[in-house]
């Protein structure tokens, strides 16, 4: 398997929302009977996915690779435990970098010896290579969700807007003058 570390400056087109959803799940059974050839596959096709998640929620790159490598690594030692529940495999590894992530917030915020973010004569910006990997999810992201958001009405979308760009609360939400009653009652 390719080193994080060795990013391509160019995503290739075939990525984790490009991917046949069909072909990871196959992939994903055959790992699942134990065949590590299948799991580098879908390592192949899901770690710049995986990366961009956690890189732009940490802006931090080695945190986000070593992140990425332990969601796959927990995701090998998990994965006979997944069914193909009407989502996609790249929903499950996010599920799992999720999880990571939260526990490696928890435990940052327990630590009281200054860590490597927190130095600051470590340079965090982002490398070239990091970024493109970034923009090329976030581009494949936005042609998959575009469909599905044209497919909400007006007040689902605000909802969506208010929650996750907004950032506000759903409490937040709910109590806004924009809210509408049928939002209201959900």
């Amino acid at each position: 398997m390719t080193a994080l570390t060795d990013l391509p400056a160019r995503v290739a087109t075939r990525t984790a929302a490009g991917a046949d959803d069909a072909e990871q799940w196959t992939l994903l059974r055959r790992a699942q009977a134990g065949d590590t050839d299948a799991f580098a596959q879908i390592y192949q096709a899901q770690r710049h996915f995986v990366f961009a998640y956690l890189y732009r929620r940490v802006t931090n790159r080695h945190t986000a690779q070593d992140l990425t490598a332990e969601t796959f690594a927990r995701a090998w030692r998990s994965r006979t435990a997944v069914t193909h529940q009407r989502s996609e495999v790249n929903a499950w590894l996010v599920t799992i970098a999720r999880n990571l992530l939260l526990d490696y917030r928890k435990a940052a915020a327990r630590r009281e010896c200054p860590t490597a973010d927190a130095d600051p004569g470590i340079d965090r910006s982002p490398r070239p290579e990091d970024a493109a990997v970034v923009a090329e999810a976030a581009r494949e992201a936005a042609h998959a969700v575009r469909p599905l958001l044209a497919a909400l009405t007006e007040d689902q979308r605000r909802c969506l807007f208010l929650k996750f760009w907004a950032c506000l609360s759903n409490r937040e939400i709910v109590r806004s003058p924009r809210s509408s009653t049928a939002t209201r009652r959900r």
